[in-house]
């Protein structure tokens, strides 16, 4: 006698969550300024959970948050307590972590070489808050939310793994996709309406609109972001949920792919390049692995293959968009996104190798030391005058051409060699590990690769942004790198070699 399959119902924190983003998307479609207040009033549900929930139990609250938050900072009118809620609401989370663990000992299971990179890193960012040629004393203690903090989050990911059931995975998958569909209504409504569906919101959407910029003809969605087009990296890094189990019934199936499709027109109205092209990899390499599973391969992976080899001729014929939708002003995405076929207009706003390796080796020669955490990227915009007024290291030696190693060098001088092992280092261990179970012809977990997908991805943009350090691209990097490590045996041969 076979009993069936227990169900796991939807549990009621996380009803509640997608109730508040409903909510949220709906008073975003009134263009109602009442949304501050409702914001406000679900900030204190989040952080409810925070102090009575482990992490493994919030992924969804979690998630929820986390897309409306960027939305909150601007209604919120750049009030500091907006500008860090976000960052609080894990705080609390970490410390209930360290309380009921009663240790702040590095997680058992990473093996001992990145453990010394941890604490390379921790020591050396010690040492750096006696750096002379900092910005002050607040630039290190401002910016370990960039660099310490991340870490330890990535620690209670680690402790807290979120189950692996069939189940689990299937209602969070849901209530992501929900999340993302309705995320996707919210950029489509205000491309349609322009920049007054969010100045009705409220006036301050004029602050990162910057007067005329990405105003008017100009406008790009901003979703519940704080910028103009950041949800097409919230997009990208999510779209693995929605692949990490083969669900089942045609219906789902069906969902996933235009839920795909609806990502890619929305970082191209978004006008994001570096979004649209992480979301058609992560898209293509995800269906190829979603593809393997069913039993439609034999027809299906032909029909993929065909359609990315499609692209380019899409690509460079894509003014019969604006031929198809006559009514929206496509013209300016149409011009940004042609450009991803000019290897010349990609190449000119993305360093060189040679010219990657002269600012790497002039940065450190200068300063060995660095010139202290809080020196580049968005962590500098406290400090601008002190950097402005610096008689020998002045704004030009704070440019990071884009690249978060040049960013590391100038913030952490040699003292970088710890958290760029550790960054790029973990995520190939994760991925021999993963290879020598394939290789031994063990049980192997798609989830694994789903996961490392999106952290190479990630990894990725570094080379034109200062990705990894700042949200969205840190949570979801640390996320997934926690979730991959979770999902490997712990006790297989090669991972005990190793530790």
């Amino acid at each position: 006698m076979t009993t069936a399959k227990p169900k796991i119902p939807m549990n009621r924190i996380d009803v509640v969550s997608l109730v508040i983003y409903v909510v949220h998307i709906i008073l975003n479609l009134y263009e109602s300024p009442f949304l501050k207040h409702f914001y406000v009033l679900s900030i204190f549900f989040f952080l409810f959970c925070a102090f009575r929930k482990p992490w493994s139990e919030l992924l969804v609250p979690t998630l929820v948050f986390f897309f409306i938050e960027g939305q909150g900072r601007v209604v919120g009118e750049y009030h500091a307590i907006f500008r860090t809620i976000f960052d609080g609401y894990i705080l609390i989370m970490i410390l209930r972590h360290t309380v009921k663990r009663k240790s702040i000992s590095l997680p058992d299971h990473l093996p001992l070489f990145f453990k010394l990179m941890i604490i390379g890193h921790f020591g050396w960012y010690f040492v750096q808050l006696f750096n002379v040629a900092s910005v002050g004393p607040l630039g290190p203690i401002f910016a370990t939310k960039i660099y310490i903090f991340p870490i330890i989050m990535f620690f209670m990911f680690l402790e807290n793994p979120l189950p692996k059931n069939l189940a689990f995975v299937a209602k969070k998958s849901s209530a992501v996709l929900l999340i993302l569909i309705l995320q996707l209504i919210v950029v489509f409504y205000q491309f349609n309406m322009g920049d007054s569906s969010l100045l009705n919101i409220s006036p301050y959407y004029s602050r990162p609109m910057r007067g005329d910029v990405f105003a008017g003809e100009f406008f790009r969605p901003f979703g519940t972001g704080f910028v103009p087009g950041a949800m097409s990296i919230y997009f990208a890094f999510s779209i693995g949920f929605f692949y990490l189990k083969d669900l089942g019934g045609k219906f789902k199936g069906l969902i996933r792919i235009l839920v795909s499709v609806g990502i890619l027109a929305a970082c191209f109205i978004m006008q994001v390049r570096v979004g649209l092209i992480l979301s058609g990899i992560i898209i293509f390499l995800c269906a190829l692995i979603a593809m393997n599973r069913s039993r439609l391969r034999l027809i299906g992976f032909p029909a993929l293959i065909a359609l990315v080899l499609s692209v380019p001729i899409f690509v460079s014929n894509l003014e019969v968009v604006q031929e198809w939708f006559p009514e929206a002003n496509l013209t300016s995405s149409v011009i940004r996104i042609k450009s991803i076929t000019s290897v010349e207009d990609l190449t000119a706003q993305r360093a060189s190798v040679t010219t990657f390796v002269d600012t790497l080796w002039d940065r450190l020669s200068k300063a060995p030391l660095g010139l202290g955490p809080g020196r580049t990227g968005a962590a500098n915009s406290s400090f601008l005058d002190v950097i402005v007024n610096d008689p020998r290291y002045d704004l030009s030696f704070s440019w990071t051409l884009d690249n978060l190693y040049i960013s590391l060098a100038i913030d952490l001088g040699i003292g970088m060699i710890f958290y760029t092992l550790l960054i790029i280092g973990l995520p190939l261990y994760v991925l021999a590990r993963y290879l020598n179970q394939l290789r031994r012809g063990k049980n192997h977990d798609d989830s694994v690769l789903i996961a490392l997908i999106c952290v190479f991805a990630n990894l990725v943009t570094s080379w034109g942004a200062i990705s990894i350090p700042y949200n969205p691209s840190s949570f979801f990097y640390w996320f997934w790198l926690a979730y991959a490590m979770n999902h490997l045996d712990a006790k297989n041969s090669f991972h005990s070699r190793y530790i």
